[in-house]
């Protein structure tokens, strides 16, 4: 999935910069399948056990949780915006884009 972003987000760049705004990039249900699994892969972070300082295993899901928000949950959150979903939803609920 980040290797089809590393892509495609390039090439519609610099090619396809001025199509009309509802237009429907050819990628799009692809985008959406990898914004499902970075979401996924978020929420699934609350559970996957860690290594302390100590060197200790810590698999208890409240310390997982707590450690896992004051580490990379804002990244990952941020990073996970379902942009696509949002384009996804705009171009199928707007009328501009119904009618032509």
């Amino acid at each position: 999935c980040e290797l089809d972003f590393f892509f495609t987000i390039p090439i519609l760049l610099a090619f396809f910069w001025n199509k009309p705004p509802c237009w429907r990039q050819a990628t799009l249900e692809l985008d959406l399948f990898c914004e499902v699994f970075f979401i996924l892969e978020l929420c699934l972070q609350f559970f996957v056990g860690f290594y302390d300082k100590q060197g200790r295993f810590q698999d208890k899901l409240t310390v997982i949780a707590l450690n896992y928000v004051k580490g990379m949950f804002l990244f990952d959150l941020c990073t996970s915006c379902p942009i696509s979903w949002l384009e996804f939803l705009v171009i199928h609920s707007s009328e501009a884009c119904l009618s032509g």
